[in-house]
């Protein structure tokens, strides 16, 4: 799958100046690991798959959604 995208970590902020901004700092922190997270799990899924032009019916999958 060449079609994987990372995710960039934004740069951190200088230093939070009142609670909220603080509040906001944990948040971003919280929500940049998850997505480090989840990257790594999709990377490790995808290694894990295999290539799909190896196996039986290639890319013949079927649709998403069943009439």
């Amino acid at each position: 799958m060449s079609n994987v995208l990372t995710f960039q970590p934004r740069p951190r902020p200088i230093a939070p100046q009142d609670a909220q901004a603080a509040f906001r700092e944990q948040i971003e922190v919280a929500a940049q690991a998850a997505l480090d997270t989840a990257d790594k799990l999709i990377a490790i899924l995808n290694e894990m798959d295999g290539d799909p032009d190896l196996e039986d019916g290639a890319d013949d999958e079927p649709p998403p959604w069943r009439p």
